[in-house]
C-alpha cells in the first residue's frame, strides 16, 4: 500500500505532545519523531486511500499553542516494521511494566510484574507519553482486585490492560476513534485479554450506561481538557458510591479549572502527579 507523509512542524515540544493528540484523531497508521519527542517535528502517514488533503482544524490542540505548518508527500510502500523499530523504544513504568513491540527482545524472565507487547501502529497511547505514564503509574500502585472500570478514551487499550493485570474484574474501553479501537481489539488479543469490550463512542455512550444502571468504581480518563470539563458530569453519573475518577492529558496550569468543573460535579479532590509539565488528578466520589 503507498502513503501519504505528512511533514508536520510545531512551535515548541509542547505543541508536539498536543500533535499526538491531534493526529489521534486522523486516519495515520504510524508516526515517526525524526527529532524525539522533544522536538518539533512528526512525520505521519496516512494510507493512500484514506487520504485528504488537511487544514488547520484538524490540529486544534497544536494549534491552541502557536503556527502549525506542514507539507504532504507520496511515498511508495515500505519497511513500516523498520521505522518502527528506529521510533520505537522498550517503556519500563516503575520497574513494574514493560511496555513493548514484538521486534524488541524479551525481557529477562522473572524481571517485570507484567508486560504489554503492541505494534506501536499509533503513537499516542504506547505509554510514552507523560499523561499515560502517569496513568500507568497510579494503576500499578493499586489493588484493583474485583473492581470495574471504564477506559474512557481507551486509544490503545494500555490503561485496560494494566487494570486487568491489576485484578479489576471487569474492564472495558471506549475511544471516538474507529482507528484506534480497531488497534485497541488486536492488542488486547495478543495480550491474552480478548474478553475486555471496546466501543466506539464518546460522552453520549457513557451517558447511555448511567441510563442504564450500570456504575464503574473507576473511570480513567486521559483526554484533552476541554472534552474533561464538557464530559465530567457525564463521568461523575456513572461512577460507584465511593468510586474514584482519574484525569489526565492537559498541562499543570489547568489543574484549577479541572478540580472546579470536577467539584461542582460534586466530585472530592484526591491527588495529583506531575510529570514534565502534564498532570494527573484523582476525584472521589462520596460514598452514600
Amino acid at each position: 500500500m503507498h502513503y501519504y507523509q505528512l511533514t508536520i512542524e510545531v512551535s515548541s515540544a509542547d505543541a508536539l505532545a498536543l500533535l499526538m493528540a491531534d493526529l489521534d484523531g486522523l486516519p495515520v497508521e504510524t508516526v515517526h519523531y525524526p527529532q524525539g519527542e522533544e522536538g518539533r517535528v512528526a512525520e505521519a502517514y496516512i494510507p493512500e486511500n484514506l487520504y485528504r488533503e488537511m487544514t488547520e482544524q484538524d490540529f486544534p490542540l497544536a494549534g491552541s499553542l502557536g503556527e502549525v505548518r506542514w507539507t504532504t508527500t507520496w511515498v511508495e510502500h515500505q519497511n513500516w516494521n523498520a521505522l518502527w523499530e528506529s521510533n520505537f523504544e522498550p517503556l519500563e513504568v516503575d520497574d513494574t511494566l514493560l511496555i513493548r513491540a514484538p521486534f524488541h527482545a524479551p525481557p529477562i524472565p522473572g524481571r517485570f510484574a507484567y508486560e504489554i507487547i503492541m505494534e506501536p501502529k499509533m503513537a499516542f497511547g504506547t505509554g510514552h507519553h507523560a499523561t499515560t505514564y502517569l496513568m500507568c503509574r497510579w494503576l500499578l500502585e493499586r489493588d484493583l482486585t474485583g473492581k470495574t472500570v471504564l477506559d474512557m478514551g481507551c486509544g490503545t487499550a494500555v490503561l485496560a490492560l494494566v487494570a486487568k493485570y491489576r485484578g479489576a474484574s471487569f474492564v472495558e474501553g471506549v475511544d471516538i476513534d474507529p482507528w484506534a479501537i480497531d488497534n485497541a481489539k488486536e492488542i488486547v488479543r495478543d495480550n491474552g485479554f480478548s474478553e475486555i469490550p471496546l466501543w466506539v463512542g464518546d460522552g453520549q455512550w457513557i451517558q447511555s450506561q448511567s441510563l442504564e444502571g450500570k456504575r464503574f468504581d473507576i473511570l480513567l480518563a486521559n483526554i484533552q481538557r476541554n472534552i474533561l470539563i464538557q464530559d465530567m458530569l457525564i463521568y461523575a453519573s456513572v461512577l460507584s458510591p465511593s468510586g474514584r475518577l482519574v484525569v489526565s492529558g492537559f498541562f499543570t496550569e489547568d489543574q484549577s479549572v479541572i478540580q472546579t468543573e470536577a467539584v461542582r460535579c460534586g466530585l472530592q479532590w484526591a491527588g495529583s502527579e506531575i510529570k514534565d509539565k502534564w498532570c494527573r488528578m484523582e476525584f472521589l466520589q462520596p460514598g452514600t
